[in-house]
């Protein structure tokens, strides 16, 4: 009887998300806004700090100073899949944090589609920090999944009309919250 007060509890492990997006660029135009070898990789472009690590081969640190509130945000990125114009894969490793959030397998899959244009696919291996409440662990995967949705639509148009148009729509967004 008295179980029927305890909170639910997530089932812990990874949560694999989903999301797939059509870009009107060839995959060798979108490729280099992934890889963070590149100088045109898109955190480059956008005014993030990207930095190799010493002594660790595809192995990155990513500093996000877009987000004033945060402070910088560091990253620690390890390149798993490099296959040039198909896939692009990393885990990255979020820092100490109160965020539930503690780390993701990102893996963009690019698919020509046509002459210019592919799909790419993002699917996301997510770890977070258990025990969580099933509430809550729902509402962070829904998170998750509006994130996987702003990056996909933010590298589409990356891809398609530029840096500009990124800032434009990033900057209109901190305006109207």
């Amino acid at each position: 009887m008295l179980g029927w007060f305890k909170p639910k509890m997530a089932p812990e492990g990874p949560v694999v998300l989903e999301y797939e997006i059509e870009i009107d660029v060839p995959p060798s135009e979108l490729y280099p806004l992934l890889d963070f070898a590149d100088p045109r990789n898109s955190k480059r472009q956008l005014g993030e700090i990207v930095r190799e690590v010493p002594g660790r081969d595809d192995a990155f640190a990513l500093v996000l100073a877009s987000y004033p509130d945060l402070g910088d945000l560091t990253f620690d990125i390890e390149v798993t899949e490099a296959k040039p114009n198909e896939v692009y894969a990393f885990d990255g490793k979020l820092p100490e944090g109160p965020g539930a959030l503690i780390s993701t397998h990102e893996r963009y899959e690019i698919e020509p589609t046509g002459e210019n244009t592919c799909m790419m696919r993002l699917i996301v291996d997510a770890t977070f920090r258990f025990p969580m409440k099933l509430k809550a662990y729902k509402r962070e995967v829904a998170t998750m999944m509006i994130a996987l949705h702003n990056a996909c639509a933010k590298l589409k148009l990356h891809a398609e009309q530029g840096t500009d148009a990124v800032h434009a729509v990033h900057d209109h967004a901190l305006v109207d919250v």
